[in-house]
């Protein structure tokens, strides 16, 4: 499922390149979210 979403979002980002930058914010937070846990 996760791997299904993260495929939506890469086709997002080749459609807005705007968009991938503020992707990779959200991935470096749930990152480090990941880490604090």
């Amino acid at each position: 499922m996760s791997l299904n979403i993260i495929h939506q979002v890469v086709h997002q980002v080749k459609n807005k390149p705007l968009l991938s930058h503020h992707i990779i914010i959200i991935l470096e937070v749930f990152h480090s979210q990941r880490r604090n846990l």
